[in-house]
């Protein structure tokens, strides 16, 4: 309604004001579930392609006449996760005298506790990383790691996708594997 001291000012009623309220409340809530539910989404997946590649890891080693240990197999693909459980692994009984990590940026967190524990690489503890992006470049030592060759992985799936759009029918799954290699660089011997 107009306010009732004629300057001009509409006053809006409070049901209004709170209807608005009310809407955006309701608005944020689903926003944040739908966020959530993206978020969890993009974990599992995360989680689906870090247990594909344990799964090879210890399938190659197992080629090769190597026994896995389990014990020495932890979950963390950041580098803040590295830096709070690096020291712990370095505390084992058992610990290991190298670390294989499922990116560059978790390798580098790797690389700042081990140092932080006053050991060093790679005469004490060596580290490979995965991805050869320039996390390993800029590292110090700059980092071992496998070039996991995005370029072609990218290439690949374009190719395929245009045969599925092209194609009449609808085409079979396939697996393609790009081969990766060793980048051997400081952090290791």
């Amino acid at each position: 309604r107009n306010d009732p001291h004629g300057v001009g000012i509409t006053v809006l009623s409070m049901g209004i004001v709170f209807s608005c309220l009310a809407l955006l409340y309701v608005f944020f809530t689903i926003f944040g579930i739908y966020m959530k539910r993206q978020q969890a989404k993009h974990e599992s997946k995360e989680k689906e392609r870090t247990k594909s590649r344990t799964e090879e890891f210890a399938k190659t080693l197992k080629n090769h006449g190597i026994s896995i240990d389990e014990e020495l197999i932890f979950e963390c693909d950041n580098r803040d996760a590295a830096i709070e459980l690096t020291p712990k692994v370095l505390q084992l009984k058992n610990s290991p005298d190298a670390f294989f990590a499922v990116n560059d940026y978790t390798a580098s967190g790797i690389i700042y506790a081990v140092k932080h524990a006053g050991l060093r690489i790679p005469e004490d503890i060596s580290i490979c990383g995965f991805g050869d992006g320039t996390v390993a470049r800029i590292s110090d030592p700059e980092l071992t790691t496998v070039e996991q060759n995005g370029y072609e992985i990218g290439s690949a799936a374009c190719r395929r996708l245009i045969e599925r759009m092209e194609s009449k029918e609808e085409l079979p799954f396939t697996r393609t594997v790009i081969e990766t290699r060793l980048i051997k660089r400081n952090t290791t011997k």
